[in-house]
């Protein structure tokens, strides 16, 4: 369940993908990427070991001491793992450990993991405010989900890009991404996601636009969505019909 805090958007550093499909946005090219992460250096898994020995006191057990005496794919997932847990902690550190991370991805061809790190990357960047930066990173993330054609991970980055041009002020491109988002949960037969896009959706037209009425129509989607889960989530329906009270009140 998301949840909408001072109901105002704000980007949630666990979603991921741009598709270049949906909004016409300029990838940046492999090349480009490659260059970037390359020229740094690549670690070598043993020197990623040594990293992550010394943010010992930045990382919790399970994803730092817990690593140490697993398998490399094990090691390296945890790595991964790490990545998200920074993003929303400690910025500074993600990136430094993500783009390290990262290089070491790019040059073993692991390309799912390594999406998910660009896209971390670019939640600490949107975090210490460099937007630029973010969008950069967000936009890698995408053209890997797109490459692989990786949907769940591409609707997901679009509900986070959704959010990132609501908050630069981007109205219709906010609702581009949303809408691309939603239809792609749709195709998935993903409920869990359909429900956050009509979440977003509903929060674009009610503070964006002040359109109450279309507000109204994906909150009640979602209300809807909630209603018929076999294992009904009581928080995520109080939120819902919170959301429709206020706006029956207006």
């Amino acid at each position: 369940m998301i949840r909408v805090v001072n109901r105002q958007l704000i980007l949630v550093s666990f979603c991921f993908l741009l598709s270049a499909i949906a909004c016409g946005q300029n990838i940046s090219s492999a090349d480009n990427l490659e260059q970037l992460l390359i020229t740094q250096n690549v670690f070598t898994l043993q020197e990623l070991d040594s990293l992550a020995v010394q943010m010992q006191e930045t990382l919790p057990d399970s994803l730092g001491k817990a690593s140490f005496n697993l398998p490399p794919e094990a090691r390296i997932a945890n790595y991964v793992k790490a990545t998200t847990w920074l993003a929303s902690r400690d910025a500074s550190a993600c990136i430094i450990f993500g783009k390290k991370i990262a290089g070491y991805l790019l040059h073993n061809k692991q390309q799912k993991d390594l999406g998910v790190v660009l896209r971390n990357i670019g939640g600490a960047y949107y975090l210490m405010g460099d937007y630029p930066s973010a969008l950069k990173y967000y936009q890698y993330a995408g053209g890997i989900f797109n490459k692989i054609n990786d949907k769940t991970e591409g609707a997901a980055l679009n509900i986070t890009l959704g959010q990132f041009y609501s908050k630069q002020g981007g109205c219709n491109m906010a609702k581009d991404y949303f809408i691309a988002a939603r239809n792609q949960f749709i195709l998935n037969k993903d409920a869990g996601g359909l429900a956050m896009a009509n979440n977003f959706l509903g929060n674009y037209f009610e503070d964006g636009l002040s359109n109450l009425d279309s507000a109204l129509y994906y909150y009640q989607q979602t209300l809807n969505i909630y209603k018929h889960q076999k294992k009904k989530d009581k928080i995520a329906l109080s939120y819902s019909y919170d959301f429709i009270s206020g706006i029956l009140a207006k």
